[in-house]
C-alpha cells in the first residue's frame, strides 16, 4: 500500500507528464504555423529577387547595347595616345 506521500508524488508526475504533453501540443501547432508563413515569406522573396533579375538583365542589356553601338573594343594600338609632336 502506497503511502499518501507516495499517492501524492505519483499524481503530480502524472500531472507534470499531462502538462507536458499539452504544451508540447501547444508548441507543435506554433512551429507548424510558422514553417507555413515561412513558405509563403520565403515564396515572396523570391517573386521580388525574380523582379530585381530582370532589372538587372534590363541594364545588362542597355550595356551589351552601348559595347555594339561605339564599334567594340579599341582597334590595336589606338589605346593608347599618339606622341606629342608639336615642339
Amino acid at each position: 500500500m502506497a503511502t499518501p506521500k507516495l499517492q501524492g508524488l505519483a499524481k503530480a508526475m502524472a500531472m507534470l507528464e499531462h502538462n507536458m504533453e499539452d504544451g508540447a501540443g501547444k508548441l507543435l501547432a506554433k512551429i507548424e504555423s510558422l514553417g507555413s508563413r515561412g513558405e509563403a515569406a520565403l515564396a515572396k522573396g523570391h517573386t521580388k529577387i525574380d523582379g530585381i533579375g530582370s532589372r538587372v538583365a534590363e541594364v545588362e542589356s542597355f550595356v551589351t547595347a552601348l559595347e555594339g553601338a561605339n564599334g567594340g573594343d579599341p582597334l590595336e594600338g589606338t589605346a593608347t595616345p599618339a606622341p606629342n609632336r608639336w615642339p
